[in-house]
């Protein structure tokens, strides 16, 4: 069994993903192959999931925006199709449960990277 103190910490490599970000002409030219840790190759990707945030190559953030619309589009439409038959308590409750989640967490990103 690994001493948590004294040994390395041990990484997924089936989890770990390997990304360049940049928009400046040498990245667009560069080309990796293969990049590896120890025997294993890690895969290469132009964009990633993380903390709930879409970060691709170019830090520009449409795909995040994108990735938000697949999640509240099918959440609003659900909200608009019974907001006729709740009252609003319960339409309030469900807002709360569905949604401010993602916009709170939205927000606290849109404003982190403001405050840089």
């Amino acid at each position: 069994m690994a001493n948590r103190l004294t040994d390395p910490p041990t990484l997924n490599l089936k989890k770990t993903k390997v990304m360049f970000f940049g928009m400046g002409p040498e990245l667009n030219q560069m080309t990796y192959s293969n990049i590896n840790f120890g025997i294993d190759n890690l895969e290469i990707v132009d964009k990633y999931k993380y903390l709930g945030v879409m970060l691709v190559k170019k830090l520009n953030f449409d795909q995040h925006v994108l990735y938000l619309h697949s999640k509240i589009y099918p959440k609003v439409k659900t909200l608009s199709r019974v907001r006729s038959q709740i009252g609003n308590g319960t339409a309030l409750y469900l807002y709360d449960t569905l949604m401010n989640s993602l916009f709170t967490l939205n927000d606290y990103i849109n404003a982190s990277i403001s405050n840089q």
